[in-house]
């Protein structure tokens, strides 16, 4: 694709564009006249990775350009040629479990990759605002906790403390043109399949369905700050024009636990259930032969977990008039449907 004599302000680069939240960004951003440069990993082009962007019908409206973040020449050849209005960095090693076996990987990928692409800003395109997502596990170490801007982290495990660097360093005015959103849980209908409320949607559909396994699950009881990608990113791409703050929570200030996400999931499917206590554990009973098809059990309890945590929205809603659209039944609902229609 080639666009003939590109305006500066109008192009923005994205990384991490084929998954959920970066396609919903391309989407908004393309809806809003913007043209922009999808960073791949090289040979990261395949009809698996690219589907959330052809499902939002985006795929061919977008430039894609190979890049391996840890190669600085080539990050700085990206930046220099098309000098961005602003850069979405939303690619990232995001599993805080994996972060605790591959401590190097979460290093490179979150915290060097990143540096890469802040010094060739800071170097060639001073003007483009680079826009970093946090995450709200930086709060890890509080618990039962509503949490704002002001707020000092505790990070615990190394993938929120890759994410405490960045954010800091950024802070620090290591360059001057930045946001940065402390994003909260947000899920749809194409978050990956390893996410927990994918792998509920998947496995009660199945279930529908005449699957007949069990599904062991950690801790039902954990409650979340969730909203919707959807929301969360068109807020995103308002932080572009904005000159106000620099670092704001993303979050819809409402805890709902996993417990509320499995039985909301079980109603919209009409599977008749009901929960018992087994000491510890929780099961759901299937009401026709009365055997568990969930179970919540404690070795499956995460080491680190966010307890509790809920993100004050205030200054969000107020220096961008934004409030979320969706609720937990309304993200079941679209999530479910989904899984419907490509089963």
């Amino acid at each position: 694709m080639t666009w003939p004599k590109l305006q500066k302000n109008k192009k923005i680069i994205i990384s991490g564009i084929t998954g959920q939240d970066g396609a919903f960004l391309a989407k908004k951003l393309i809806d809003d006249g913007y043209k922009i440069i999808g960073l791949l990993r090289p040979k990261k082009k395949s009809e698996q990775i690219v589907f959330r962007l052809k499902e939002l019908q985006v795929f061919e409206k977008i430039k894609f350009e190979e890049l391996d973040l840890s190669n600085r020449k080539k990050v700085e050849d990206i930046i220099k040629h098309y000098r961005p209005k602003s850069i979405f960095h939303l690619g990232a090693q995001t599993s805080v479990e994996k972060s605790f076996f591959y401590k190097e990987l979460t290093k490179n990928s979150n915290i060097e990759n990143t540096m890469n692409l802040i010094n060739s800003i800071k170097k060639l395109s001073g003007d483009t605002k680079f826009i970093f997502p946090s995450s709200s596990t930086i709060y890890e170490g509080y618990k039962n906790k509503t949490v704002n801007e002001l707020t000092i982290p505790k990070p615990l495990s190394n993938y929120a403390k890759s994410k405490f660097f960045v954010q800091e360093k950024l802070q620090n005015m290591y360059i001057e043109n930045f946001k940065i959103g402390i994003m909260f849980s947000h899920e749809s209908e194409f978050r990956r399949s390893n996410f927990f409320t994918q792998k509920i949607i998947h496995f009660l559909w199945d279930f529908k369905n005449g699957n007949r396994k069990i599904l062991h699950i950690g801790n039902i009881d954990i409650e979340r700050d969730i909203g919707h990608a959807k929301d969360y990113m068109n807020l995103m791409s308002m932080f572009m024009n904005s000159t106000r703050n620099n670092k704001y929570i993303v979050s819809s200030n409402k805890l709902v636990s996993l417990r509320e996400f499995v039985i909301e999931s079980l109603n919209y499917l009409n599977i008749d259930f009901e929960i018992e206590a087994h000491g510890k554990e929780v099961h759901f009973i299937n009401k026709l032969n009365r055997k568990p098809f969930i179970v919540s059990e404690s070795k499956n309890y995460r080491k680190i977990d966010l307890i509790g945590i809920k993100g004050s929205n205030k200054l969000v809603k107020k220096d961008f008039d934004w409030e979320p659209r969706y609720n937990l039944e309304k993200i079941v609902e679209e999530m479910v449907r989904y899984r419907i229609r490509n089963s």
